[in-house]
Parts: structure tokens; sequence; C-alpha cells
């Protein structure tokens, strides 16, 4: 294994192991966050909790992202409705695709 391909598997065990960290906080805390979505009116910690479960819930598509274009080469969060080219790319220019049903 060569010295970039070590780093690189280091830097995902390490993305992987703070991802479980924040998901293990929302897990502890999801009655207190659904009860806090729920509210007309947000205390501070309700505030807290839905930052802690957003900022975890960004880092699992972030995660999620990076294993789609590592396996597979592509981005699926970047492609047209069609799946054929890139959105920058795509030869269509219209607001809403002709293929999406």
């Amino acid at each position: 294994m060569t010295k970039n391909a070590r780093m690189e598997e280091q830097n995902r065990l390490l993305c992987e192991k703070v991802l479980n960290e924040s998901w293990s906080k929302v897990e502890k805390y999801t009655n207190d966050i659904r009860s806090a979505l729920e509210k007309d009116e947000l205390s501070e910690r309700g505030l807290v909790l839905i930052k802690m479960a957003a900022r975890a819930f960004v880092q699992k598509s972030m995660m999620d992202r990076a294993d789609t274009i590592s396996i597979f080469g592509i981005d699926l969060y970047s492609t047209s409705l069609c799946g054929m080219n890139s959105i920058e790319d795509c030869p269509c220019d219209r607001d809403k695709c002709l293929l999406d049903k």
C-alpha cells in the first residue's frame, strides 16, 4: 500500500469515526429533537439539538457522496435528472427536465 493510499484510508477512517460520534449523539437525543421540531417557538436547547442533528445529517451526506465518488467514480449529487450528464454539462437549459415524470 502506498503512502498516499494509506493516508487516504486513515482520513476515511477518521471521517467515519467523527460521523459515528455525531450520529451517536443524535440518536441519544432523538426524542428531544422531535419534540423541539414540533414546537412553534424554539428554546436555546432546542436550537442546539436541531443544529446538532443538521450537522450530523450534512456529515453523513458528505460521507455518502465521497463513498459514491470513490467506489463508482460518479457524483450522483451533480447529475442531471436523466442521469446522462452532469448538471453543469446538461445540454438542455430547461428549468424542468423533459425526462422527469
